[in-house]
């Protein structure tokens, strides 16, 4: 069975709908705690590249730094999406 992600956005939260019918969202009587925000997306690819041209050229994301750890087997590059309390890290791996 193929399932489709339909993702969209609103300002009062995101909702996800898969196809036949099935919710990625249960109702809020479903679950016992509330999602107060979202602080940071990780997202990994075969080429950073390819990704910061994505993320930065088309999208518009401005990059605010970047961390490499070899220890750790990690470069990532840092980008942030709004401002404030509200802003959301997203890293490119």
């Amino acid at each position: 069975m193929r399932r489709i992600l339909k993702v969209s956005g609103a300002v009062g939260g995101i909702s996800a709908r898969f196809g036949r019918g099935l919710s990625a969202t249960p109702s809020s009587s479903d679950r016992p705690f509330r999602v107060l925000g979202l602080q940071q997306i990780a997202i990994g690819g075969l080429s950073k590249t390819n990704l910061s041209g994505l993320w930065e050229g088309i999208f518009g994301v401005e990059k605010v730094g970047s961390f490499q750890s070899e220890k750790e087997n990690v470069d990532e590059d840092i980008l942030k999406l709004g401002s404030g309390a509200h802003a959301v890290e997203v890293d490119l791996m």
